[in-house]
């Protein structure tokens, strides 16, 4: 996962980065309100893991749902070339989201690094091994995509609150040392 961007409908917005394919830990690349700091780094993973081992409690038709203004927008995009789009909304107490699926253009840096660690018998080249060819990303978007369109899913409780995560839950307070010492 290259980002995942949270896009609330009253405009909140929480972007976490990888800067570079083999980059092990995300930044916080959305802004941080005064007083403010980014939370571990295991904090902002979680959000990227989000589309990892999902558990779809229910399935209904999505036309049943109004989707034309989402309480939430998630957008994951790959450094391979895939970028999932999810958009949620409330009906009757229960969260739902609908997916799509679409190519993006691939990370300028993937190819270099790919060529540079795959099968290497370490952690940059286990990550080089994971990288899809074009023609895989293109064969994925196009199976997801057959299987969720016109479909609205309910994930798990743990999914959903991490699809609405905010900059308030994603930064904690500034302690009072840290403050002092900054000022």
């Amino acid at each position: 996962v290259k980002s995942v961007t949270i896009t609330h409908a009253g405009g909140d917005t929480v972007k976490v980065v990888r800067q570079a394919p083999g980059a092990d830990a995300f930044t916080l690349a959305s802004k941080i309100p005064p007083g403010r700091e980014a939370k571990a780094p295991h904090e902002l993973e979680a959000l990227a893991s989000i589309t990892d081992f999902l558990i779809l409690d229910d399935v209904r038709a999505a036309k049943e749902l109004d989707f034309a203004t989402p309480a939430v927008k998630l957008e994951t995009v790959t450094f391979d070339g895939l970028t999932l789009r999810f958009e949620g909304v409330e009906k009757d107490g229960t969260f739902w989201v609908r997916v799509a699926a679409t190519e993006s253009a691939r990370d300028p840096a993937l190819a270099a690094f790919v060529e540079a660690n795959k099968g290497q018998d370490s952690a940059a080249g286990r990550t080089a091994g994971q990288f899809k060819a074009e023609a895989e990303v293109k064969a994925e978007t196009a199976a997801i995509q057959s299987k969720t369109d016109g479909w609205a899913y309910r994930l798990t409780d743990y999914k959903t609150d991490k699809v609405r995560t905010d900059t308030q839950a994603i930064t904690a307070a500034v302690a009072a040392d840290a403050a002092k010492a900054k000022n």
